[in-house]
Order: C-alpha cells, then structure tokens, then sequence
C-alpha cells in the first residue's frame, strides 16, 4: 500500500485483522514512528554491510523488528541511499555558496531585509 493509505488506525486494525496475515504500507516521514525508527538507525546504516546492489547501483538497508504498540510488533525496513545523500548535499552547498556570494556583492540589500 502506498503513503496514503497509512494512518495508525488502519495499522492497528490491519494488525488486529486475523484474515490479515502480511501486508507492506509505506510511511510518510511525517509519522513519528517513521521518524524514530531513522532517528535511530541514522548513524549506523551507513556501512559496508548494509549494502544491498541492485542493478549496479548500491545503497544502504535495515531490517528489523519494532515494536508497534502493546500487541504488535512490525518488521520496518529503512533504506538510506548515500548516492542520493550527498547529491542533494552538493545542491544544499552550491545554493548556500551562491546565496553567500549575493550578500557579498550588495550586502545592503541583505542587511536591510533582516531587520
């Protein structure tokens, strides 16, 4: 299921369905259980034997078994891509490096504005 249909409500009473016996549902990273689960793997998923190759392409993986609420447990799988990462560092870095340079040159239009 996609991002969409997730709600903690529809976990739970996936979770509690006998006739549902699996199911995958992404989670929004607005959740605060997809936040935890990063928060806690983010320093540690970037290794070597985290890496998963498909197609020629690499990136980071982990699985583990979470606690869902009182009665549930769930598998989560996070997926960290370290390509990707650093791309969107370089555009971060290059907007900051122009920004700077802007306020540089003409200062006083910056200046004034943060105020």
């Amino acid at each position: 299921m996609d991002k969409g249909f997730f709600s903690c409500k529809n976990v739970c009473d996936m979770l509690s369905d006998e006739k549902i016996k699996k199911f995958i549902i992404s989670i929004p990273f607005t959740s605060s259980f997809a936040r935890q689960q990063i928060a806690s793997e983010r320093k540690d998923i970037d290794k070597v034997q985290n890496t998963i190759v498909i197609n020629g392409e690499s990136m980071r993986a982990i699985t583990k078994v979470r606690t869902w609420d009182k009665e549930h447990k769930a598998f989560t799988y996070i997926y960290y891509s370290a390509k990707k990462a650093s791309q969107r560092r370089e555009e971060l870095y290059a907007h900051v490096a122009i920004l700077r340079e802007e306020a540089e040159e003409n200062p006083a239009k910056y200046i004034g504005s943060a105020e």
